[in-house]
C-alpha cells in the first residue's frame, strides 16, 4: 500500500515537473531567426488615473495605433503600410535585447496612479508579455532592454503618425 501511493506521488512530480518544464520551455524559447509572417508586436501605454492610453500595433506589412486621451469619449486610430524591413527591425530589436528573458522584479509597494508601459510579442514559441511601472519593476538591465525596445517603436511610430507626416 506505501509502496502504490509512493509510486503515485512520484509519477504526480514527474508529470507536474514535465508540464511545468514543457510551459517554461515555450515562454522562454528563442526568437525564430526569420521574422514569422504572422508576428505581432504592441507596445501599450497608460497614463494612469487620467484614463489616456495608446496602443501600438506592429505586424509584417502594418502598423495601427489606437489613441485614448484624457476625458475624451471615443478613441483615435490610424494605420499604415510599412515595409517587411521595417517590421523586422522592430522583431531584431526584442530578439537582440532577449525579451523573451526579461522578467519583473517583486513589487514592493502599490502606487494607485502609476502609469503603465507593456511590451508584447507573438512569434512562433515566442508569446511573451512584460510590463513596466512602478507597481511592475525591473531590474536595470531589463529596464535599458525594455526602454530600447520601446523607443524603436515610438521612433517608427513617429515616422508614420499622420500629424507628423502632414496627412
Amino acid at each position: 500500500m506505501h509502496l502504490r501511493i509512493l509510486l503515485v506521488g512520484i509519477s504526480l512530480v514527474m508529470f507536474a515537473g514535465a508540464y511545468g518544464f514543457a510551459e517554461n520551455s515555450i515562454a522562454m524559447a528563442d526568437f525564430p531567426k526569420i521574422m514569422p509572417p504572422d508576428v505581432k508586436m504592441v507596445y501599450y501605454t497608460e497614463s494612469g488615473l487620467t484614463g489616456s492610453w495608446r496602443r501600438v500595433e506592429i505586424f509584417e506589412k502594418k502598423i495601427a495605433v489606437e489613441i485614448k486621451e484624457a476625458r475624451a469619449r471615443q478613441t483615435k486610430s490610424w494605420e499604415a503600410n510599412i515595409t517587411r524591413e521595417k517590421a523586422i527591425s522592430i522583431y531584431r530589436m526584442f530578439a537582440d535585447n532577449k525579451f523573451n528573458k526579461i522578467n519583473n522584479k517583486k513589487q514592493r509597494e502599490v502606487v494607485n496612479d502609476a502609469g503603465l508601459e507593456t511590451l508584447s510579442v507573438r512569434a512562433g514559441k515566442v508569446d511573451k508579455s512584460v510590463s513596466f511601472s512602478e507597481n511592475s519593476p525591473l531590474s536595470g538591465k531589463n529596464t535599458q532592454s525594455f526602454k530600447t525596445i520601446a523607443k524603436s517603436i515610438q521612433d517608427l511610430v513617429g515616422k508614420y503618425e499622420p500629424e507628423r507626416k502632414g496627412n
